[in-house]
């Protein structure tokens, strides 16, 4: 598993909105049961498989914790292109 922090200053309210529109602008499978504060994502790679994970959108943070992802690109890879990701969407 990956776990990955990545802080913000927008209250989880807006850091929500901004996900949910950037998770279906980049054709991110997301199930929430809350408006999207928590849930899982499902996102296909394209050659390589899908990558399953679980978030949180705290108040001053949105958690991640990767469950299931391939062999390549490497963990250490695919924490940097999801912490660079999330830290792009939640820039205030």
């Amino acid at each position: 598993m990956i776990d990955i922090r990545v802080a913000h200053a927008l209250g989880a309210g807006e850091a929500s909105t901004r996900l949910t529109a950037a998770f279906a602008k980049r054709s991110v499978a997301v199930v929430s049961a809350d408006g999207g504060r928590s849930g899982t994502l499902t996102k296909q790679l394209p050659f390589v498989g899908s990558v399953s994970a679980e978030f949180e959108v705290q108040d001053d943070a949105v958690l991640v914790r990767v469950t299931q992802a391939p062999a390549f690109p490497s963990a250490d890879t695919l924490r940097r292109m999801v912490e660079d990701e999330l830290a792009q969407i939640l820039k205030s």
